[in-house]
Order: structure tokens, then C-alpha cells, then sequence
């Protein structure tokens, strides 16, 4: 259906039937610098208007990676499993190592009714997972972590939300360079 009308009750009615390597379709996701792969299978429908859209369906992500160096995040082995139904987007499970033998796992729900009101929360749990792995930093740490956010349907509501939980930093390595890179300006300095 044709979308002109700005109070978003214009219909909406699409199909994602897919199932191949996320890495060929990356630079369209949101996903930075990262790179990214895995099997994906995913089978969604899409309809209701675009103030209140429904959708339906699922989609698994199985042999998954995401690497960002610039962030220092590696993971492999990643699998996921998400179930949508209606107003809700639920991610039933996500498990990936970090290649040295750390595990993370996470789960979430998304709610929506009118948009561009949502209540979203997550949990995320580490082993002994590597979560910084850059030239001059390396940390591996046990985390249980909940996320939460939401937003209200009204114009003008800001979206609201707290990360709570423990972090334990089990091995931590900081090196300081023996130089500093040549790039680095040599600033002018005047004492007065």
C-alpha cells in the first residue's frame, strides 16, 4: 500500500522468506566496522499499519561471528533463536564463545503496541569471557547483566532505561607502549 498519510495508519504488509550467509548482506546492517557472519534462516511476516505494526514468524542464526576490532569484541560460535507474534519480538536465546574458551549467553523480549511506544529487556550472562581484546587491553570478566528500556506512546516521550547487574574482571592486562606511535603531534607550548 502506498504510505502518504503521516498519522501512520497507512496498511503495511511484507514477507522476508531468506536463508544464507549474513556476511552478504552486512554493509545493509546496522553493524558499523564489524564483521560479521553466520548461516541465517528467517521466515517473517509483517503487517498491521506502521503506527501499529504486527509481526510474525521466526529466525535462527546458526555458526555466527562478529568481529569488531576498533571495540576489541570476537565472538564465535554464535547461535540464536528469535519468535515473533504479534506485538512481540522475543529472543529466545543467543550463545556464542569468545574463541578462548569463554561463554555468553543471552535472552530478550521486545513489546510494542502503537508506536513509537516499546518495553524492551534482555539478560546477558559471561564465563570467563574475553570482552576486550585490543593491542594495549585485554580483560576476561564474568558478567550478569539485565537491561531495560521503554518508551512511552506519547508525543514528546524520551526513552527510559537502567542496566543493572555484576561485572567480575577475572584477568586484566594493560601494557604501556615502550613508545607512542609518530603520528602523535608535538604540541607548541608557551609559559607565560
Amino acid at each position: 500500500a502506498p504510505v502518504s498519510r503521516d498519522d501512520g495508519a497507512a496498511a503495511v504488509s511484507a514477507d522476508l522468506r531468506w536463508t544464507g550467509n549474513v556476511a552478504s548482506v552486512a554493509a545493509a546492517l546496522p553493524v558499523g566496522d564489524a564483521d560479521v557472519g553466520g548461516r541465517m534462516d528467517a521466515d517473517l511476516h509483517l503487517s498491521g499499519s506502521l503506527a501499529a505494526p504486527r509481526l510474525s514468524g521466526r529466525a535462527s542464526l546458526a555458526g555466527g561471528s562478529l568481529v569488531h576490532d576498533a571495540l576489541g569484541l570476537a565472538l564465535r560460535d554464535v547461535a540464536a533463536q528469535a519468535v515473533a507474534d504479534g506485538t512481540r519480538l522475543e529472543l529466545r536465546s543467543l550463545s556464542a564463545t569468545d574463541g578462548e574458551g569463554g561463554t555468553m549467553t543471552a535472552s530478550g523480549l521486545l513489546a510494542f503496541g502503537r508506536l513509537p511506544a516499546f518495553d524492551a529487556r534482555a539478560e546477558l550472562h559471561a564465563k570467563r569471557a574475553t570482552l576486550v581484546r585490543l593491542d594495549l587491553l585485554t580483560a576476561k570478566a564474568d558478567a550478569d547483566l539485565e537491561l531495560a528500556a521503554s518508551r512511552g506512546a506519547e508525543a514528546g516521550s524520551r526513552v527510559e532505561g537502567s542496566l543493572r547487574g555484576k561485572v567480575r574482571v577475572d584477568e586484566a592486562r594493560f601494557e604501556i607502549p615502550q613508545r607512542f606511535p609518530s603520528d602523535v603531534p608535538d604540541l607548541p607550548v608557551t609559559e607565560v
